[in-house]
């Protein structure tokens, strides 16, 4: 789904700031795939509908609190702890719990589409659910977001929209058309509730490996090159 976002500092971006945006991995045995690389850069780069430049965006923080708000029914919750549990076995270094408590980085709330504007500034009318993150620093970390989901939608597309806006708001934020499995396919008649293989790949290329926050489209390919599987 689409989402919006906003930023307390006006991000001013100078390119020779992010030459260190790239450092050695901690896993040398990780290794990745050209096509992994490419919809990394397809995924991970900037937001959807967003002024903020095609750079790398994400938490820098082992753990990552989630505040769920206005009671969702059952099966939400079960889908919910699904993804969060879904995203901590890939996550060895980031992980997300669920808490009460208003300091959360994450604050989800389960309403009707007619009260998203009681808790998020924009979205698309026509979505039944949205994420911003806010704010983010000139450093391109995210520090705290917003979720709403409609409790108006059909629980099968319910399921799907959370695992697709709490993964997106973590950093992995467009969407694309090339993988039918994936949790980023763009067309709203998919409803995916499990992560493809290649959704874990980025998960891991994002919370696992040294990329840095506000690293570029070809910071992002000269990093990962040095991890891609060998054809023989």
């Amino acid at each position: 789904m689409k989402f919006c976002v906003a930023t307390l500092l006006t991000i001013t971006i100078i390119i020779s700031i992010f030459s260190g945006c790239l450092s050695d991995s901690t896993d040398s045995s990780k290794k990745y795939s050209q096509d992994d690389i490419a919809y990394f850069q397809a995924i991970a780069l900037g937001f959807e509908d967003s002024t903020l430049p095609d750079l790398v965006y994400k938490y820098n923080k082992s753990s990552i609190k989630i505040q769920v708000l206005e009671d969702p029914d059952p099966e939400s919750w079960s889908c919910l702890n699904t993804t969060i549990s879904d995203f901590n076995t890939i996550s060895k270094y980031t992980k997300l719990s669920v808490v009460n408590d208003s300091n959360a980085e994450i604050k989800i709330y389960f309403v009707p589409k007619s009260d998203f504007p009681k808790y998020i500034k924009f979205f698309n009318k026509e979505d039944y659910a949205y994420f911003w993150d806010e704010p983010i620093t000139r450093n391109c970390e995210i520090l705290s977001g917003v979720i709403v989901i409609s409790t108006d939608s059909p629980s099968e597309y319910r399921c799907h929209v959370i695992r697709e806006e709490l993964t997106q708001s973590l950093g992995l934020a467009k969407e694309n058309y090339q993988y039918r499995d994936s949790m980023f396919y763009g067309h709203s008649s998919i409803y995916t509730t499990k992560y493809s293989e290649i959704d874990k790949h980025l998960i891991d290329m994002l919370y696992n490996s040294n990329i840095r926050s506000c690293a570029t489209k070809d910071d992002v390919k000269n990093y990962f090159t040095d991890f891609v599987i060998t054809e023989t």
